[in-house]
């Protein structure tokens, strides 16, 4: 028979083709489904009519248990916590492999039921020929066959953004253990919301990667259905009291790693360890995608666009030599002429003005501070909500001597955007110059342990090394410059400073041998240069390190 079942006591069971399990407040939005899947031939259940009493649950879990499909209908209301029954009778269909999930509001599915795709009802009118119910009719008939779930085909992937697109797929876990669950979905969940706080990456949302059942499905063939380059698969693993997340970031169209990270950690605090895991994750997967966008941009020669330019600019500003800034400054300034209000090429446009005042070698420091704080305050005022902005502003600041308004700066960058590695090490520097040393230390130790294989980590290095040597400490401040040496051999000023720590800590040997290292890649480096680059709030620990590197050699 075609119609919505009433169970009538003692009658012969009739197992419907179609549960539909939903929130009572949703019963007129509800009508409209059932209608149609009838009209359609199917055999609806649904429990209009069954009454109350102590047959009514028992009735809901026998037709529950028979259904060969159960649609659950999530909505503002079934999502929260007065829908028990309905996220319930969601488990049940799980279990037996039959849940259809489908949203009659944009929401997401409560925790530990994103697995598989929802199916958007939210904009049906009620029409059988209407887009979204025959794409959830599609997926109907696959149950009801015994398929396994797969997302509708989408009309059309969108074109491939400027900006990087990210897809961070569902984190695998065993099945049946529902805490291991809930955490694989909740630091999914967290990724997601730190990435989006990058404003060069495009994330897209968790309704629509999360829920994408890519079971056998080719990496290709994933990144092409939603529409994205890079792919993020996760895995999470129990072993006793510890806990393994594995990460692959994938590169959709050469289909192959960018990046990998494995974390083990013991469980003893699991919220600890959910943000501890999820910070190294989110601090590592940016520098690793941007790497790879750098080099793609060098493989493309005829008609650059904006981000093409703009890698190319961020590759180089990151290089050592003189004519490497110049060339960063090209680029960016190409960059910015086919998108003069991209706040992330102003940033770092900004930062690059500066790159011949730190290298020694700049004509007229003023005029270069100057037009880097103007780049800096437009980003700033363009999007305040970015956090390069308010991080590039920070560096220009403190190089006009204004320490406090640049670690204010700094902080805001870290409040917009907690995973911004770039400003915690920036405001450990301001800190390690200001003479703040443990502040400084503990500041540049989070940029370090968050992110320890970044590209930048010398800098930070750098700064424990300048703390050190102000506090006195100077076996800890050779050592700290011999890391960031080790992480940037082609930078001298790195020599330079391992050079000033081992002749305050009496060793007069390694102190001239590192001078010797630093004035091959930098022959000749003034008083002033230094002082820029080395900002000391205090006369006397800038009038300490001078000393120290003269007495490895230096003659400035």
């Amino acid at each position: 028979m075609v119609g919505a079942f009433e169970f009538e006591s003692g009658s012969d069971k009739v197992l419907a083709d179609v549960f539909i399990s939903y929130k009572h407040e949703d019963r007129a939005r509800v009508q409209p489904l059932v209608d149609a899947l009838q009209s359609k031939g199917l055999e609806v259940w649904w429990d209009v009519g069954i009454g109350g009493g102590a047959r009514w649950r028992q009735t809901i879990a026998e037709n529950l248990s028979g259904a060969r499909c159960v649609i659950v209908m999530w909505s503002e209301a079934s999502v929260g916590p007065d829908g028990e029954f309905v996220q319930d009778e969601a488990s049940h269909a799980k279990e037996r492999g039959v849940y259809l999930p489908v949203t009659l509001d944009p929401v997401s599915p409560p925790l530990g039921f994103g697995q598989i795709q929802c199916v958007p009802l939210h904009d049906w009118n009620g029409d059988c020929d209407h887009p979204q119910f025959n794409a959830m009719f599609e997926v109907v008939q696959a149950v009801l066959r015994g398929e396994r779930q797969r997302r509708p085909r989408a009309a059309a992937a969108p074109k491939r953004r400027s900006r990087p697109s990210l897809a961070v797929l569902e984190f695998r876990h065993a099945s049946g253990d529902e805490e291991q669950g809930y955490f694989a979905e909740a630091v999914a969940e967290d990724i997601i919301a730190g990435l989006a706080k990058s404003h060069l990456i495009e994330v897209i949302s968790r309704q629509s990667s999360l829920t994408y059942n890519a079971e056998d499905v080719d990496t290709k063939t994933i990144c092409s259905d939603l529409g994205v380059r890079y792919l993020l698969r996760g895995q999470v693993r129990r072993m006793g009291r510890a806990i393994r997340v594995a990460a692959d970031l994938i590169d959709g169209e050469a289909d192959d790693t960018v990046w990998s990270g494995r974390f083990d950690r013991p469980i003893d605090d699991l919220f600890a360890v959910q943000d501890e895991i999820v910070t190294a994750i989110v601090s590592a997967l940016e520098p690793a995608l941007l790497g790879r966008e750098q080099t793609q941009s060098f493989q493309r020669t005829r008609d650059l666009a904006h981000w093409d330019l703009f890698m190319r600019g961020r590759y180089h500003f990151w290089r050592p030599s003189v004519s490497d800034g110049h060339q960063a400054q090209e680029w960016l300034t190409k960059a910015l002429e086919l998108a003069p209000d991209d706040v992330p090429t102003l940033s770092m446009l900004a930062l690059a003005k500066l790159n011949d005042i730190w290298a020694g070698v700049a004509k007229d420091p003023a005029a270069l501070i100057g037009e880097a704080h103007a780049m800096a305050m437009r980003a700033v005022s363009l999007d305040g909500a970015d956090s390069s902005a308010h991080q590039a502003l920070g560096v220009v600041l403190s190089m006009l001597g204004q320490s406090e308004q640049a670690m204010a700066e700094e902080r805001r960058a870290l409040e917009l955007n907690p995973y911004d590695v770039a400003a915690a090490g920036e405001l450990g520097r301001l800190l390690a110059f200001a003479g703040r040393t443990d502040e400084a230390i503990k500041m540049s130790d989070r940029a370090i342990k968050a992110s320890p294989n970044n590209t930048h980590a010398f800098l930070w290095f750098r700064s424990k090394a300048i703390a050190c040597f102000i506090a006195e400490r100077f076996a800890e401040a050779a050592g700290y410059a011999a890391d960031a040496c080790a992480r940037r051999p082609d930078y001298f000023f790195l020599h330079f400073l391992r050079a000033a720590c081992h002749f305050a800590n009496g060793d007069a040997a390694q102190a001239r041998a590192a001078y010797t290292e630093g004035v091959e890649l930098m022959p000749r480096y003034t008083m002033r240069g230094m002082k820029m680059g080395h900002p000391f709030t205090n006369p006397e620990d800038l009038e300490r390190f001078a000393t120290a590197l003269r007495g490895a050699g230096w003659d400035g």
